[in-house]
């Protein structure tokens, strides 16, 4: 029988002098940081390699840590200025972070830990820090033209959101149609559960369904949108009195 603690898949390595001279988690973080800069998803902007992912998502690829310990892994590269940020997203509301890494600044810090090694970096440390995490997940963003391949998890979800949506509506809309992968996945990316959609859904339904002028907005990109929060934050809304608005009632409308 085949120990657990055994590996199938290739393990992480971690850089012994890289981890010594920034600290353990802040060499696992920039080791996976560089393999996404490396990969085929990455966005040369001004000259300089990019990748981008919220927290919750590196949470995903870091499931060993809390996001508080995320975050406070992050901070600390960013302090140090090995991490630089930014954001070139597509829309102003979209505050995910955009990343790189400053390698002279990272050869500085191999280099003061080690006074007797070079001020740059060895080949053996560059080839470490490109070791990645295995990957179980792409990151996606769709405020840049999906520029990083979706995951199966958000397009499942996205499917089931639109569904609901449809069975309650009587509707049509699209999961692929371009706005309402825009403002779906962003809401995913912050965080929301299907049973937040739903809810949403059901909310709104209620509130204006009988108002001619307030009907017209139960689409997608009004419902999912940025007041999605403000949505959701409303007093929920008691399933039983609401069984008349079921599959149908809005038949005729046959939006994407």
């Amino acid at each position: 029988m085949k120990a657990t603690w055994l590996f199938d898949k290739h393990p992480l390595v971690i850089d012994v002098k890289l981890a010594q001279a920034i600290g353990l988690n802040e060499a696992i973080v920039l080791q996976q940081i560089n393999y996404w800069l490396h990969g085929r998803h990455a966005k040369k902007i001004n000259g300089r390699l990019w990748t981008y992912n919220s927290i919750k998502n590196w949470n995903e690829q870091f499931p060993f840590w809390s996001e508080r310990t995320i975050k406070r892994v992050f901070s600390s590269l960013e302090k140090d200025g090995l991490l630089v940020t930014g954001n070139f997203n597509k829309y102003k509301f979209d505050k995910t972070k955009w990343y790189s890494i400053d390698v002279n600044k990272v050869s500085n810090r191999l280099g003061q830990f080690d006074p007797m090694g070079s001020d740059k970096m060895a080949p053996s440390d560059s080839a470490n820090l490109a070791q990645p995490i295995p990957d179980t997940t792409e990151n996606t963003s769709e405020t840049n033209n999906n520029s990083q391949a979706e995951p199966d998890k958000t397009t499942q979800l996205r499917k089931e959101i639109i569904s609901y949506l449809n069975e309650k509506l009587g509707t049509k809309y699209k999961p692929n149609a371009s706005k309402n992968k825009t403002v779906i996945n962003a809401r995913l990316k912050e965080g929301y559960s299907l049973d937040d959609f739903k809810t949403v859904v059901d909310n709104k339904i209620a509130d204006w369904s009988n108002s001619p002028k307030m009907s017209k907005f139960l689409r997608p990109e009004t419902l999912f949108g940025p007041k999605f929060d403000g949505y959701l934050s409303e007093k929920r809304i008691n399933q039983k009195s609401n069984t008349h608005q079921g599959k149908g009632w809005f038949d005729g409308f046959n939006r994407e």
